[in-house]
């Protein structure tokens, strides 16, 4: 038997003192340290444009865009359009422009469809109808569609510990870009000239200057792909945490290995020790028998590998290759297994040779990849239609709801804002781009908010609900203010505080339920599974809520009365609320304050 100071259950490497684990440790591939990647700057800062000029796009067109469809003739109706095309082209083509730039190239794929973003800005900028501007932002959309491809693109070129830091980068230049966009309209506001070129009329004032100002952001940013680095093959290998063969091996590789070779030698002596003490108090017919079956096992191994023995009886069971040692054993075990006097021997042997092996499996490699002995059989992938099953689940369904509740509200609230304070307190678009700087500072505030309240341990159900219970109470308040005539004057700071409660619950819940969701899919999954496919349907749910509530809000601006749609938008939060709370169970998670957060019932 091995002695407490040799043998170790919990799967130890015993060294002197010092007790080593087996499990690699994060950070590690293929117990190999994986090393900081150095960052291609250029490429990181056109990346970053990418995010930062999409979301100034929001927040320069919104304040202005109604009263350019106004200026030209335009209804209610053409600003629903408008703002539902542009979420109905990203729609269509983000999955188009993802597999796009998997099957040729990042640079390409990005540089089209800016040039894409280009041409939308300026048939917006150039518009001299109605159908003209829903048109340019139709084919602006399709040119936003790139925005997957920033994330896409981190992960390609970062390791897992860089990773978070970049994202945190690029979200925060993204937050920038939303409050820089109403301040670049401020800088628009006196803008106010027009010139001919032959037939063409180029007007530049506050309603056409937010896509002349695009174009030009889109264009400095496509300049700058000039500098851009294509990751290479082996960059997104080892951002995938696979092992290339020019990864240098480190200190930590060489303990092993050390510590490997002193294991071995303990086991030699150990199988040398053990079958002395067995075979001198064993009968010569078990010997014998021990003799038969270990010949029928290499007479009849399919593999024919060689085993060598001597014939002393102390060498009688002791292998000389160190890979063969589990294999022959475990096998030479079953075979034996009516042999009383031989169990506790080979029993013993089996288990010191299946501990070195699974340590010794660790330092072989297999082409690019390692060979792991305990696990010879790989899981086998899930078809799509087996995935797509697995989204039918009570918790999964709950996400997608909330996801779907929360954008359609913040997309029929984006649309009805601009023509209710023109028609209410005949604000103009300088006006609405300082009450928009209002609105992002609000967004910018409470997903930090969120963020950090997560960090502490909150669990996400709880940001949830919180921001559920403020959207609910904003919505009760745009039914109570506005749910009457639409001639009806209301005062502004009953809009104020409408739009202000409403805005604070619906950034919370936007941040919470993508980390939910990803949680969720962890425990269904598995945690390796990447989650591409799933989060995909996750932001159907978001763009489809983002098309339609649009519509819904410029069909309801025509309304003489608009209680049917401030009640259906407050129905469809009673709904929403409701399937929350009835599985808010299922999505309970044990957290800690520094830790990530565990599901412990689905």
């Amino acid at each position: 038997m091995l002695t407490p100071e040799e043998e170790d259950g919990a799967g130890y490497i015993i060294k002197g003192d010092e007790e080593t684990p087996m499990i690699k440790e994060e950070g590690e591939v293929g117990g190999e340290v994986e090393q900081e990647k150095p960052m291609h700057l250029p490429s990181m800062i056109s990346i970053m444009a990418i995010g930062f000029i999409a979301n100034v796009e929001y927040g320069i067109v919104m304040p202005s865009v109604w009263q350019f469809i106004v200026s030209l003739d335009g209804t209610n109706n053409t600003l629903g359009w408008a703002l539902s095309g542009f979420s109905l082209a990203q729609l269509i083509f983000l999955p188009l422009i993802g597999f796009w730039a998997d099957k040729r190239t990042l640079r390409e794929a990005i540089c089209v469809s800016l040039l894409v973003g280009i041409s939308g800005n300026l048939v917006y900028a150039m518009s001299v109808s109605p159908l003209m501007i829903i048109a340019g932002r139709l084919i602006a959309g399709i040119g936003s569609a790139n925005m997957a491809l920033t994330n896409s693109y981190i992960a390609s070129v970062s390791t897992k510990e860089q990773r978070t830091r970049y994202m945190a980068k690029v979200n925060g230049i993204n937050a920038i870009g939303l409050v820089a966009g109403p301040i670049f309209n401020l800088a628009l506001a006196k803008l106010n000239s027009s010139f001919w070129i032959k037939n063409v009329h180029f007007v530049f004032d506050p309603l056409r200057g937010p896509g002349w100002m695009l174009s030009v952001l889109l264009f400095l940013c496509l300049i700058s792909f000039i500098f851009f680095k294509e990751p290479t093959f082996n960059e997104k290998q080892q951002a995938q945490g696979v092992e290339t063969k020019s990864t240098k091996p480190t200190t930590t590789t060489t303990t092993q290995q050390q510590s490997t070779n002193n294991y071995s030698e303990k086991t030699h002596l150990l199988i040398n020790n053990n079958n002395s003490n067995n075979n001198d108090g064993a009968n010569n017919n078990n010997i014998n028998n021990s003799d038969y079956n270990y010949n029928n096992y290499n007479s009849n191994n399919n593999n024919n590998q060689n085993v060598s023995r001597s014939n002393s009886r102390n060498d009688r069971s002791t292998p000389t290759s160190p890979i063969t040692s589990m294999n022959n054993y475990s096998k030479k075990y079953n075979n034996q297994s009516k042999a009383q006097s031989n169990v506790n021997s080979i029993s013993n042997i089996s288990s010191a040779s299946y501990h070195f092996s699974i340590i010794y499996g660790q330092q072989i490699q297999g082409g690019d990849h390692q060979q792991d002995l305990a696990n010879p059989f790989p899981k086998r992938e899930d078809t799509f239609f087996k995935k797509l099953f697995k989204l039918v689940n009570a918790s999964l369904l709950t996400c997608f709801l909330i996801n779907f509740v929360q954008n359609f509200v913040f997309g029929a609230l984006e649309t009805l804002i601009t023509p209710i304070t023109h028609q209410q307190y005949n604000f103009d678009t300088l006006d609405n781009s300082v009450m928009y700087s209002v609105i992002s500072g609000e967004v910018i505030i409470f997903i930090f908010a969120t963020v950090f309240a997560a960090n502490k341990g909150i669990q996400d159900k709880y940001l949830i609900l919180f921001g559920q219970v403020f959207l609910g109470a904003g919505l009760a308040m745009l039914l109570v203010f506005f749910g009457g005539p639409a001639t009806r004057h209301v005062e502004l700071w009953k809009f104020a505080l409408s739009v202000i409660i409403t805005t604070m619950g619906i950034p919370t819940q936007n941040t919470s339920i993508y980390s939910l969701y990803s949680k969720l899919l962890n425990r269904i999954y598995g945690e390796n599974e990447p989650q591409g496919f799933q989060t995909g349907f996750m932001m159907l749910m978001g763009s489809g809520a983002r098309i339609l509530g649009p519509l819904l809000a410029g069909y309801g601006l025509d309304m003489a009365n608009r209680f049917p749609l401030f009640i259906f938008c407050l129905s469809l939060w009673v709904f929403d609320i409701g399937v929350t709370l009835i599985f808010w169970k299922k999505l309970t998670f044990i957290t800690k304050p520094g830790q990530k957060a565990t599901i412990v019932a689905h």
